[in-house]
């Protein structure tokens, strides 16, 4: 029992004001500002991928606020959807969030049932190519729509029962849906959950594929020392592969190459030498002749020769001239009524 008359204040003993002050004082703590509570509202402009997490951003804004600052938020909501959706309410009237959502799932949502989403989820996987990462996040997206067809009125823990059983299934179908050898190895770990089984599935394909590589490059080395020659006689190669065969080929095409080349300008040559076709010596042709000049200028001087002799053997006067002459005048003064035999009588007398 404290005294009454103690200068110090007793600390258990709490007034019913600042109890009603703490209690104030907590819940206010509890609540968000609208700035805050507007970070938490994105654009949505239809896409269907982006509804469920547009729609949980804007739940949670909501639970998070006053409510008297729901009304202000809910307006905020309306002009953050843009594009079609923003199309589509337009010309409607909404009176709170709820039926906004409501109209937005029937609009954007994908109409598939919970059976199809169960065949999808049991029917994942693994492509031929197809890596372990890439594979588990296909299997998770159908996990997540999975989920989406769950009735958003089930209470919590109905909830939470078929979460952890779409967990179970989910985990099953990743690890048969594997490769056959990833398949063995992960079965063998047994991963109680499906990011523990993600994790081993990628460490042991990491593994593999080592194994693999190092496989590949000692059957490289043994195929090369099972390879012989016979050209160089040597092993390691083939006689296709034979870079001596192949240097000898190329130094064969070079030799056939420069041969050609030589008879080449051997033509060349031969067919740039003058032959002389009067004399049959090389060094000119036949317009350069020498030989063919002087010949010709020879017999040109002994023609103009000739011509002259002939001109003054006919300026000499003699005997065969004055009988020329007059046989020639008689000739003409014979008439022409004569016959032949008068002017042979008349050359007779």
């Amino acid at each position: 029992m404290p005294k009454e008359n103690s200068i110090y204040p007793n600390l258990n003993v709490v007034t019913r004001e600042e109890a009603l002050g703490s209690n104030t004082q907590t819940s206010e703590c509890d609540y968000i500002s609208l700035e805050i509570a507007e970070k938490f509202v994105f654009k949505f402009d239809g896409t269907k991928s982006k509804l469920h997490k547009f729609i949980d951003n804007c739940d949670e804004a909501f639970r998070l606020v006053k409510p008297q600052s729901k009304r202000v938020l809910f307006s905020i909501i309306k002009t953050r959807i843009t594009d079609n959706a923003r199309a589509l309410i337009r010309n409607r009237d909404f009176e709170d969030w709820d039926l906004l959502k409501q109209f937005l799932v029937d609009s954007y949502s994908e109409k598939r049932t919970y059976a199809q989403r169960q065949f999808e989820l049991g029917a994942c996987k693994q492509n031929a190519n197809e890596t372990v990462l890439s594979f588990s996040n296909r299997l998770e997206s159908c996990y997540v729509h999975l989920l989406e067809t769950l009735d958003p009125r089930l209470p919590s823990n109905t909830r939470l029962t078929l979460t952890d059983l779409f967990k179970e299934q989910a985990l099953g179908v990743f690890i048969n849906g594997l490769n056959k050898d990833l398949s063995v190895l992960v079965k063998s770990q047994k991963p109680s959950t499906l990011e523990e089984a993600v994790v081993i599935a990628t460490s042991e394909e990491q593994e593999l594929k080592s194994k693999n590589e190092m496989s590949k490059f000692q059957n490289f080395h043994n195929n090369l020392s099972s390879k012989f020659c016979t050209f160089c006689n040597k092993a390691g190669h083939n006689n296709f592969n034979c870079r001596s065969k192949n240097k000898s080929q190329i130094n064969i095409v070079q030799n056939q190459r420069q041969i050609t080349q030589r008879n080449a300008t051997n033509t060349q040559a031969s067919n740039s030498i003058k032959i002389c076709r009067y004399c049959k010596k090389h060094g000119h042709e036949i317009q350069e002749c020498r030989k063919r000049i002087f010949n010709e200028n020879k017999r040109k001087k002994g023609n103009e020769n000739s011509v002259l002799e002939t001109k003054h053997s006919s300026n000499k006067p003699g005997p065969s001239s004055d009988i020329k002459t007059v046989h020639t005048e008689n000739f003409r003064k014979v008439p022409r009524e004569t016959t032949a035999c008068s002017v042979n009588a008349k050359f007779q007398e």
